[in-house]
């Protein structure tokens, strides 16, 4: 986190709280190859997929 006060104050910032920690490292892994994809070390993992289930 960049604490400056234009960070704080001015900059849009959003976040998610996961308590799933299934879900959690399925999105750390996805974020970790945008960033990979980024910098030109792509490493792919297996397709995402997320299937909801209605209560």
């Amino acid at each position: 986190m960049n604490l400056t006060t234009n960070q704080i104050f001015t900059d849009h910032n959003n976040m998610i709280w996961i308590q799933d920690q299934g879900l959690a490292k399925t999105l750390s892994v996805e974020f970790e190859e945008m960033v990979g994809a980024a910098v030109g070390q792509i490493q792919t993992p297996p397709p995402l997929n997320l299937a909801i289930k209605k209560r």
